[in-house]
């Protein structure tokens, strides 16, 4: 039984901010491909463990690459205003009751992702208040 709910990658945007706004990003991208065994806790699969088949990576690559270039093309015709309510209508779970882990106070809390920041934090929901997390003071559970 295929599960939706795991994760078969990630993307980290690290952002420089100049002046209370994002002056520039480095964006990494990472993607469970041939790996078959994961640790339980991890909540991962991989493409071969969904599909059952083996990938060539030069063409995935190739077609992620693409992909970007697409992406980035839009950029360059529509401009930020419209690339950032793109990114943020395309959030993952967005307006969807999720559980966080916060590790400033050592504690799960369920929340909904709402949106971002101008500097790229991500609003979550949680009793009707709205908090914005920096990357690494927040991890999303399931």
């Amino acid at each position: 039984m295929i599960s939706y709910s795991k994760k078969i990658g990630g993307i980290l945007i690290e952002n420089s901010i100049f002046l209370k706004k994002i002056h520039s990003s480095i964006i990494g991208i990472g993607l469970n491909v041939h790996q078959t065994k994961f640790e339980k806790e991890w909540n991962a699969t991989s493409l071969k463990k969904i599909f059952n088949l083996n990938f060539e990576l030069d063409n995935l690559f190739y077609n992620i690459i693409y992909s970007i270039q697409k992406e980035y093309f839009l950029f360059t015709i529509h401009g930020e205003n419209f690339s950032r309510k793109y990114y943020i209508n395309h959030l993952y779970l967005k307006d969807k009751i999720s559980l966080f882990y916060i590790h400033k106070i050592n504690d799960f809390v369920k929340g909904i992702i709402r949106s971002i920041t101008d500097q790229g934090f991500l609003i979550i929901e949680f009793n009707k208040k709205f908090y914005s997390f920096y990357q690494k003071e927040i991890k999303f559970i399931e």
